[in-house]
């Protein structure tokens, strides 16, 4: 009978494993990044005359009010992690913000919103075919 030492493939199964989750929680991690600056860059642009458009966006910020506000409040902001964490929702219930977006204030230029969505799924698409790259080279393609 013939006997085979299969110790060096359980070493190489057992790191495929590894780096699996590591690819995992890198290609997760690119997503919340990306969400996350969307949000700030948002946030950052968006006019203010009492605050509640900024505050109501993506993750809910009392602290951008700049008045007392009775109508903002934490349902206002949209903020919905899915597909265990591959999928990020962000927006907002404020119903004046798609005016703000669409240039109804001198303080920010049309499409604002917009262009920040263009730029934030660009970087998460440049930093996701760079994590793919890497994946191909370890596995020798």
């Amino acid at each position: 009978m013939g006997s085979s030492d299969t110790h060096a493939w359980k070493l190489l199964a057992t790191r495929a494993r590894y780096l699996k989750g590591d690819f995992e929680r890198e290609g997760k991690t690119i997503v919340r990044d990306g969400a996350e600056g969307f949000c700030a860059a948002v946030k950052r642009d968006m006019p203010v005359r009492t605050g509640r458009a900024k505050a109501g966006w993506g993750r809910y910020t009392p602290e951008d009010l700049m008045i007392p506000n009775a109508d903002s409040r934490p349902s206002d902001a949209v903020w919905v992690i899915s597909e265990k964490g591959w999928s990020i929702r962000q927006g907002t219930n404020v119903p004046y913000t798609e005016y703000l977006n669409a240039g109804h204030s001198q303080q920010a230029p049309a499409g604002f919103i917009d262009r920040n969505l263009a730029f934030a799924v660009e970087d998460m698409r440049h930093r996701m075919r760079g994590l793919r790259s890497l994946v191909r080279a370890l596995a020798g393609r």
